[in-house]
């Protein structure tokens, strides 16, 4: 969708992707590129008006996934913010 609305997409180098503790995940960042504010309004307008799904993952998905990703050493459990731990009972 972002090249539809005329927005330049770059995939970032090795090792400079997302943030997040899974650096599987993190080799998915991409950056949007010169966004302007009109650029981001057609782009918004774009997602709420599309009959692409949209929505929230259940917590039992996340939680599940979180708890593959620590299993498979992708993601050490230490690393992960107090609040989260508590939430998947440890």
């Amino acid at each position: 969708m972002p090249t539809e609305n005329d927005i330049r997409v770059e995939s970032v180098g090795a090792g400079e992707g997302g943030a997040t503790q899974d650096h599987q995940v993190n080799r998915c960042h991409r950056d949007l590129v010169e966004l302007s504010g009109r650029k981001l309004f057609e782009l918004v307008r774009g997602i709420m008006t599309s009959d692409h799904e949209t929505g929230r993952f259940p917590e039992r998905d996340i939680k599940t996934w979180v708890a593959e990703a620590v299993g498979s050493g992708r993601v050490d459990f230490d690393e992960l913010p107090k609040s989260f731990g508590e939430k998947m009972g440890r």
